[in-house]
């Protein structure tokens, strides 16, 4: 993403996406599970702009709660980050991040039924469209009888 308005269209994505993926209290309350694909994932194209951006929207704005979260195909430099970040991690955090996940590892963890084809899975784009647009509509059904 080179401009302001391409990463605008990317944070609504991305809010959309925490939208779907919490479509009621039960489901925010188990937490999600995040596959993060890195390949490609390097300087040219980091913007530590965008990243306070994206930080503060996920940590102090949206409510979800990460059950786990892995990182396939991260480059060097994501693992050295991490590698000088991680004793200042909480435990939690630390038991939660996966750095160095294999796509066989997804594979053993999660069934065939819910992950895209690009892991292994039967979901195509579409259906995952379907699934998307029907966990948005139960979102903003159940969203009014939502108490934390």
């Amino acid at each position: 993403y080179k401009t302001s308005e391409e990463w605008a269209t990317c944070f609504a994505a991305f809010y959309y996406l925490c939208e779907a993926s919490a479509p009621d209290i039960a489901t925010i309350r188990s937490g999600m599970a995040v596959i993060c694909d890195c390949d490609d994932m390097g300087w040219r194209n980091f913007s530590l702009e965008i990243e306070k951006h994206g930080a503060a929207l996920f940590q102090d704005c949206y409510p979800l709660r990460t059950k786990e979260m892995t990182m396939l195909h991260a480059p060097i430099i994501l693992r050295a980050m991490y590698a000088l970040c991680k004793p200042f991690l909480k435990q939690h955090t630390k038991d939660i991040f996966r750095m160095d996940g294999k796509v066989e590892e997804i594979q053993e963890r999660y069934p065939k039924t819910i992950l895209p084809k690009i892991l292994g899975g039967i979901q195509g784009n579409w259906d995952m469209n379907d699934k998307l647009a029907k966990a948005l509509k139960l979102r903003y059904e159940t969203k009014l009888s939502f108490t934390l």
